[in-house]
């Protein structure tokens, strides 16, 4: 009897000469969640690529249920039941719900017109069929994002669907989101439906798979079954080494005030928000998605402009008046701010690592109007080899780097300013373990420089692991605060909730 399920064997990808995926086997049962683990660069998403259509292995083979299949477009995957669901969802923001979900399979009428009441109750029957209730005709745009993201699985499921490919599902989540795609997940199993569940977090891994894939440099390391391993040895086969502590934390001495918030309060967003933040200090910010943590970032880093109404109370650097008109004000008096989303916010993608790095600090590099190109290029080279950013060349464009890389090149940047005082706003998310470690390490360099960090992120063991300090941020408001060490990471995990 011939195997049922997806089968990849040997698969092999080059591009330009380049291998990327090098012998890989890949095989995902029916009816099982599946998940598929590496570094970035470790080739997932160009595996997952070719299992959707998107590219075409130079070698190997892919069976479905048995039969030989090959893929040239994501269209012939999707008609052989193979659905992606990508991080960043294609979907429309000004259609409705119905017309998302029909997307690529419209209904029509006997005079070949689109069947709105036919659209409507085949996107009623699988909402129902994952156990969710959204208005169908409610536009897109006024969803949630956890409600965006099913309506993407609920349009993945329109039509004859045998696997569908999770990528990064839970980045931009809250938990409570979390846990009901969770749900979500366990019911397409039921389904008998396969799911191949794509994330860097270990945690969640161990919670909702069966059998985990993982990956390291284009090949194979292993498959396992979940419950044969812990999140421990899933962290050292992810980077190839053991990793004796994901959270290396080094305590220095804290010396004066270096920035204070009182009273600070944006509309709709933060209320009566007071806090200070000493000299080689990591002040650590937790609280869910949607808490108003980017909210303190940005409003520290200027954003919002001194004039505005919207933001009231103060803000002092050094005892003086820290509610800046710009951010560049910010940048000159000494604050880096690393965003959540680096991508639009904290690079130039397709510029140069070296242009990237040297943007913010061209006043510290220049005299008189004049940009020492000595001096750039001896900062660039010595951060580059600092941060250990691995790159052919300092021109090589940030793009084509992976997402921890990219976040050292981040670093760098603000490294290059001789930043004072640098806002990390969630500044692990998505890279794999060993590139967070690496980021945790900068962490402690920078602390030992005598820069005050403050760390935002909604990873409460981040958080623990990292800061001197805690505060709880919740719905816009300071509901705790503690010293590391006065609190275990269980209680923390609650009063964040």
């Amino acid at each position: 009897m011939e195997k049922q399920g997806l089968i990849m064997t040997s698969i092999g990808k080059q591009f330009n000469g380049v291998t990327v995926l090098e012998d890989v086997d890949f095989e995902v049962r029916p009816g099982e969640i599946h998940g598929l683990l590496g570094e970035n660069g470790a080739g997932k998403s160009t595996l997952m690529k070719i299992v959707n259509g998107v590219l075409t292995p130079t070698a190997g083979e892919i069976h479905i249920d048995g039969e030989k299949a090959a893929f040239d477009s994501p269209h012939a995957a999707s008609r052989a039941g193979i659905r992606m669901v990508y991080q960043e969802l294609d979907l429309f923001a000004h259609l409705t719900v119905a017309e998302n979900i029909c997307q690529g399979n419209i209904p029509k009428n006997g005079l070949g017109l689109i069947s709105w009441p036919r659209m409507r109750e085949i996107s009623r029957e699988l909402l129902r069929t994952i156990d969710v209730d959204i208005d169908v005709d409610e536009r897109l745009d006024r969803l949630s994002i956890a409600q965006q993201q099913i309506v993407a699985i609920a349009r993945a499921l329109n039509g004859n669907c045998k696997i569908i490919l999770l990528d990064e599902p839970t980045s931009a989540l809250p938990k409570k989101d979390v846990e009901h795609l969770f749900k979500i997940v366990r019911q397409l199993k039921e389904k008998n439906i396969s799911v191949v569940f794509i994330s860097h977090k270990l945690d969640e891994m161990m919670e909702i798979t069966d059998r985990i894939t993982i990956l390291n440099n284009g090949r194979k390391v292993a498959t396992v079954d979940t419950a044969d391993i812990n999140e421990d040895i899933l962290a050292e086969m992810v980077v190839g080494r053991t990793i004796k502590n994901k959270y290396p934390k080094i305590h220095y001495k804290t010396g004066e005030t270096l920035l204070k918030m009182e009273h600070v309060s944006l509309k709709d967003r933060l209320y009566d928000v007071s806090f200070e933040l000493k000299k080689g200090e990591v002040l650590g910010i937790v609280g869910l998605l949607g808490a108003g943590k980017t909210e303190i970032a940005k409003a520290l880093f200027g954003v919002y402009g001194k004039g505005s109404k919207r933001l009231t109370g103060s803000i002092y650097m050094n005892g003086r008046d820290a509610r800046f008109a710009a951010p560049a004000q910010a940048v000159k008096a000494g604050i880096g701010y690393i965003s959540e989303d680096r991508g639009s916010e904290g690079l130039q993608v397709d510029q140069a690592i070296d242009f990237n790095i040297s943007l913010a600090a061209l006043r510290k590099m220049s005299r008189m109007g004049l940009l020492n190109l000595k001096k750039e290029r001896e900062t660039n080279t010595r951060l580059i080899d600092k941060l250990q950013i691995k790159c052919e060349t300092p021109r090589q464009k940030v793009s084509s780097l992976s997402g921890g890389n990219q976040q050292k090149v981040v670093i760098a940047k603000w490294f290059a300013t001789q930043a004072r005082i640098v806002v990390l706003d969630e500044p692990t998310r998505g890279i794999d373990i060993g590139a967070k470690v690496e980021v945790y390490n900068l962490i402690n360099e920078m602390v030992e420089a005598g820069i005050g960090v403050l760390l935002l992120s909604s990873e409460v063991p981040e958080v623990f692991g990292m800061a001197d300090r805690i505060l709880v941020l919740k719905d816009g408001r300071i509901t705790g605060e503690m010293e590391n060490g006065s609190i275990t990471e269980a209680e923390l995990q609650r009063q964040v909730m």
